[in-house]
């Protein structure tokens, strides 16, 4: 299994994926395109590790 973790100024991105067989190699791997969700009540010390924004910087809102 694979994890991914992405932070934006926009939120926390998490996404997992199977390691899987590539072909017929039995040494070669793969994984499969990650499909991230939103989540929005992550804990912990590798959370918040971007600068907090300006406070009259505008954002876009929520991605996607």
């Amino acid at each position: 299994m694979v994890s991914c973790a992405l932070e934006t100024r926009h939120g926390l991105w998490f996404a997992q994926m199977p390691i899987k067989p590539k072909g017929v190699s039995k040494k070669k791997r793969t994984f499969g395109a990650p499909v991230f969700q939103y989540f929005t009540g992550a804990r912990g010390r590798f959370v918040d590790l971007l600068p907090v924004k300006d406070a009259g910087e505008t954002g876009a809102g929520t991605l996607h």
